[in-house]
């Protein structure tokens, strides 16, 4: 075994096995971040569309946030009183177009955005018996496969 070891090819052939699972590694981490990321955000506007009172409260409260930091770089000098004048102006803008937008749309964009990482024929993650295999293309209702996609999202959350 340790002669084995001592040979050049087998070094690098580890070597470049090792990198190959390193790589795969960070792009299963990468995916299952970004779904988490989508997920979670999609959760939330689907909370603001059932709860506006909620959506009020975040964007208030990330209008005075950017007000503070405005503040600071006033109090800083690094913003002039113009500059700081159209930066408030530009933040108390984009907080009434956040409020004005439907939080239902984006809940959707981010399931979609999910639902288009997700391939036919991918195992599913349920525990019904139809999802223990693999889903063939179009035996699959629209409500089942979000229903599988929550599962496995879930799933993958929780562990």
């Amino acid at each position: 075994m340790h002669e084995a070891l001592k040979k050049r090819w087998v070094k690098t052939a580890g070597i470049i096995l090792g990198c190959i699972a390193l790589v795969y590694a960070m792009i299963y981490a990468d995916i299952i971040l970004r779904a988490r990321s989508a997920y979670l955000q999609g959760e939330k506007y689907r909370y603001w569309h059932e709860n506006p009172a909620a959506k009020a409260e975040a964007l208030s409260a990330e209008l005075v946030d950017e007000k503070l930091k405005l503040d600071k770089k006033l109090a800083r000098r690094k913003l002039t009183q113009d500059d700081y004048n159209r930066e408030l102006e530009i933040a108390r803008f984009n907080n009434e177009q956040k409020r004005a937008e439907s939080s239902i749309k984006y809940a959707y964009i981010c399931r979609a955005f999910l639902a288009a990482r997700i391939q036919v024929g991918a195992p599913c993650a349920g525990k019904n018996a139809q999802s223990q295999g693999t889903v063939e293309a179009g035996t699959e209702s629209k409500e089942d496969t979000l229903r599988r996609l929550h599962a496995g999202i879930m799933q993958r959350l929780c562990r």
